[in-house]
Order: structure tokens, then sequence, then C-alpha cells
């Protein structure tokens, strides 16, 4: 399954820009939760490592890694002036 966002957006973990053709993982806490796959997996496991619950970058809630959404990201949205 393939999106696009609104605007250019940037992985809260890395801090790095999308660019089309990545894989994007969005969480259940908040639709626009992006974060690319391989970011998503290591905060999770990072956690994991000190028995710790994986909690979202952005708002802080809890993880459910069954409920990770995978997406292929095709580009941002060109926004109109």
């Amino acid at each position: 399954q393939s999106f696009r966002l609104e605007a250019s957006e940037e992985c809260a973990i890395c801090q790095t820009v999308f660019v089309a053709d990545e894989k994007i993982s969005t969480l259940a806490c908040n639709h626009r939760h992006y974060f690319h796959e391989d970011c998503a997996n290591q905060w999770i496991a990072f956690a994991s490592k000190d028995n710790s619950t994986a909690t979202c970058p952005m708002c802080r809630k809890n993880i459910d890694a069954s409920l990770i959404n995978v997406r292929t990201y095709t580009g941002a949205v060109k926004q109109h002036p």
C-alpha cells in the first residue's frame, strides 16, 4: 500500500526527510506519526532491550507493534499557494 503526505515531512527519530519509495511506518496512536520503517524497528528494539515498553517518539503513548502500518511513501503532495 502506498501513500502521500500533505507536505514534505521528516522522520521524528532520525530527522531525515522522507523520499519516494521508502518504507514508512505509521503508528496506531496517530495516523500522522510517520517514521522510517528501520527507525521504528530500531526504536522498538532499543526499548525491548531495556525490558521497557516502547513509546511513540512524538506523543509517548505505548506502541502496539502489531498495529504498526508499513506503507511505501510516494512523495509529498504539491501545495498550491
